[in-house]
C-alpha cells in the first residue's frame, strides 16, 4: 500500500466538509477515524444524536436494507451507537480518474461530530488488503468499534486476529456482523440449551468471548463468497477487546488440492531429478494465479502448475538442458529472446490494469522483485510464468480491430500462451508437440516416460 495522505488534525466537523486528493490508481484504502455524542450526552433537553457520513467521489454508503438512509448506516458515525467512544471505517473502494474528493457530512450543527484522522492508501492491482490494527478498543457497553466497507468488489472471505480476556465483572467481547448478519461461534437451538450448555449459549452472538476465551489470542476466518457489490463487516466491541490484524480476499484463491497436485517425474535412463522445481513452480504460480483472479476480467481458468512443469521440461529438461546447472530454466534472461529487454522496460510491453488504463506490465512487479533479474532458478519461473500471463492476454477490438475505451481484457487458452511463449516459430510445431504429450500423457518426444496416470 502506498499512502497518498494523512491527516491527523483532530477537530469538530460542521456542515459538509471536503478533503481532496490526486491518485489515479484503481482501488483505494481510506480510512477515517471519528468520534460523535448520543443525545443525552450533548444535554438533557437534546433530541437528536450527533451524526456523521461519508461520501467518496459521490459514492454513498446506507443500510443494506433501506438504501435511502445514510445515518445509522455501518459506514456512519451514529452518536446513538457508539457514545462518543472512537469508531474506525475503512473503506475498500474502486475509484476512476485521477481527482477524488471526500466529503464528511454532520448533521447535528453546532455540536457535530469530532474527526480524529483520515488516511487514503493506493493499492496496487492484485494487491491483498492485509491491515495491523494492533489496537485496543475504548473502554464500552457493546458498540460499533470498526467497519470494513468494500465498495463495487466481491468479498470471498475475511480474516481477524484478536484476544480478548476475562474480566471481573464485565469480560472483553468481539461481535462480528457481515452484510448484517451476525456470526455465532456456537451453534444456536430453537430451545434453551440445558445448564452446562449455559455458557455457550449465552455468548452466541459474541464471536470472541473473553470469559470462554480468556486471553487466548485467535485467528479466525469467514468465507463468505459474496459476489461484486457493496458490503459491510462489523466489528462490535464489550469491554477492551484486542485486534491484531484484520486481512481480505476479493476473490477465491487456488484448491489446496489444486496447489499440491504436480505430478511428479521420473528419468529411468539418467536418474536425474525432475522435480527438484516444483516448490519454485507451485509458489510462483500461486502468486500470479492469485494476482489476476483478484483483477476485472480474471481468467476463466488458472494456471496449472503442471502445465508450467510440462512447459519448463521442453524449455531446459527442467534445468538439466544442455548440462546440468542450468539456471535460466525458462529461458526469460536469454538476449535472444524477448521477455528480458521487456521486463527491464527497453521493449514495449503493456497490458489491461482496469477498463480506464493499460499499462507497462511493470505495474505488476512485487516489492522486492523491482526491478527483476534472474539470479536463480526461483527467479526465471516466478519471471517465466509471468511472462506465460502476459502472453495469455490481449484486449478486446473495436469493430476497426483496435483497443477501444473502455478496455476489456480477453484471454486465450493456455495452449496458445505457450505457443506464443515460444520465441522460435521453426520450432513451434515441435515445442507444442512436446509440451501437450508431456503435459497430457506424461510421455516426451524421444518416447521417454515421465509419469503415469
Amino acid at each position: 500500500m502506498k499512502l497518498i495522505l494523512s491527516d491527523k488534525n483532530k477537530r469538530v466537523i460542521t456542515g459538509n466538509v471536503e478533503i481532496k486528493f490526486k491518485d489515479s490508481s484503481e482501488k483505494h484504502l481510506i480510512c477515517v477515524t471519528a468520534r460523535a455524542k448520543g443525545a443525552l450526552q450533548l444535554s438533557p433537553s437534546a433530541s437528536d444524536d450527533e451524526d456523521l457520513t461519508v461520501e467518496i467521489d459521490h459514492k454513498k454508503f446506507p443500510k443494506l436494507s433501506d438504501p435511502n438512509r445514510m445515518t445509522d448506516s455501518p459506514a456512519a458515525f451514529s452518536g446513538g451507537s457508539i457514545h462518543n467512544l472512537s469508531k474506525s471505517v475503512f473503506f475498500v473502494a474502486k475509484l476512476t480518474g485521477e481527482e477524488h474528493v471526500i466529503k464528511l457530512k454532520a448533521d447535528n450543527i453546532p455540536s457535530c461530530a469530532t474527526l480524529e484522522s483520515l488516511e487514503v492508501h493506493a493499492l496496487g492491482p492484485g494487491e491483498k488488503v492485509e491491515l495491523k490494527i494492533s489496537r485496543s478498543a475504548e473502554d464500552g457497553d457493546r458498540r460499533q468499534w470498526m467497519t470494513f466497507v468494500v465498495d463495487d468488489l466481491p468479498l470471498y472471505s475475511f480474516n481477524i486476529s484478536a484476544t480478548v480476556y476475562k474480566r471481573y465483572r464485565d469480560s472483553d467481547d468481539l461481535k462480528i456482523v457481515i452484510d448484517g448478519e451476525t456470526k455465532s461461534h456456537f451453534k444456536e437451538n430453537k430451545e434453551r440449551p440445558t445448564d452446562p450448555q449455559l455458557p455457550d449459549w449465552f455468548y452466541r452472538f459474541w464471536y470472541f468471548a473473553g470469559a470462554l476465551l480468556m486471553g487466548k489470542r485467535v485467528i479466525s476466518g469467514f468465507t463468505t463468497k459474496l459476489s461484486k457489490g457493496l458490503h459491510y463487516v462489523e466489528i462490535y466491541a464489550d469491554g477492551t477487546p484486542y485486534v491484531e490484524s484484520v486481512s481480505f480476499n476479493f476473490s477465491q484463491p487456488m484448491e489446496p488440492e489444486f496447489q499440491r497436485q504436480i505430478r511428479k517425474y521420473k528419468d529411468d535412463k539418467f536418474g536425474r531429478d525432475y522435480n527438484q522445481l516444483d516448490q519454485y513452480i507451485l509458489s510462483s504460480v500461486e502468486h500470479w494465479n492469485n494476482f489476476f483472479l483478484s483483477q476485472e476480467y480474471p481468467p476463466p481458468e488458472p494456471l496449472d502448475p503442471n502445465f508450467v512443469k510440462a512447459v519448463i521440461y521442453r524449455e531446459s529438461r527442467l534445468g538439466y538442458y544442455p548440462s546440468s546447472n542450468i539456471v535460466d530454466v525458462m529461458q526469460v534472461w536469454d538476449d535472444r529472446n524477448p521477455p528480458r529487454a521487456a521486463f527491464l522496460g527497453e521493449t514495449s510491453a503493456n497490458e489491461f490494469v482496469s477498463p480506464e488504463v493499460v499499462k507497462h506490465i511493470s505495474y505488476s512487479y512485487p516489492v522486492g522483485k523491482n526491478p527483476p533479474r534472474v539470479e536463480s532458478r526461483e527467479d526465471s519461473v516466478f519471471w517465466g510464468i509471468r511472462w506465460l500471463y502476459y502472453k495469455a492476454q490481449f484486449l478486446k477490438p473495436d469493430a476497426n480491430r483496435k483497443p477501444a475505451l473502455p478496455y476489456v481484457r480477453m484471454w486465450r487458452t493456455w495452449e496458445e500462451a505457450a505457443a506464443k511463449y515460444n520465441a522460435n516459430p521453426e520450432l513451434l510445431r515441435d515445442y507444442m508437440s512436446e509440451v501437450l504429450k508431456v503435459y497430457h500423457e506424461g510421455v516426451d518426444l524421444d518416447g521417454n516416460v515421465l509419469w503415469r496416470s
